[in-house]
């Protein structure tokens, strides 16, 4: 069973021009949650290597990509994290890096610095994708100007977005 959803770049219910409809799929093991139909991500325009299966559920529905509205980090797959981690440090490399925080380990020191950043792009079945603001991927962590990647690796087969 496929369900549809309209969502705005921070995945809220909407019926905003900039909304994209995404396909919920349900996983009759975890019939709590929602699973969204993702099939890549690029970073600064470049479409990431991700092998499918990354994105979907395993025949004993394990894996996938759930989303969460509440979630304050964005989970991916520790190899799919990775090559979205890694693109991104290559499209900042000319910004001042800082010291891991908590669970972020791409950080920068942007004291007084406006920049440009990476987009972070989600791309879904039937040519829709949704670019995400910066403000939905960077989160300021102090006082002292550090920010840092909101992407985190999941400790687990399942992605949270």
């Amino acid at each position: 069973m496929k369900l549809k959803r309209c969502f705005n770049s921070r995945f809220q219910l909407t019926a905003s021009p900039e909304a994209i409809i995404a396909s919920l799929l349900i996983n009759r093991q975890l019939d709590t949650l929602y699973y969204l139909e993702l099939i890549g991500i690029n970073v600064g325009g470049e479409i990431l290597s991700i092998p499918p299966s990354s994105f979907q559920m395993d025949e004993v529905s394990n894996g996938g990509v759930i989303i969460d509205s509440e979630i304050a980090v964005i989970r991916l797959k520790i190899e799919v994290y990775n090559l979205l981690r890694d693109a991104f440090v290559k499209g900042t490399q000319h910004l001042p890096s800082a010291n891991d925080v908590a669970l972020f380990d791409t950080c920068y020191n942007l004291l007084s610095m406006s920049v440009e950043v990476p987009v972070v792009e989600f791309h879904f079945p039937e040519g829709r994708s949704l670019p995400s603001p910066t403000k939905n991927y960077m989160i300021s962590v102090n006082l002292e100007g550090t920010f840092c990647l909101e992407f985190a690796p999941s400790m687990s087969s399942l992605s949270i977005i």
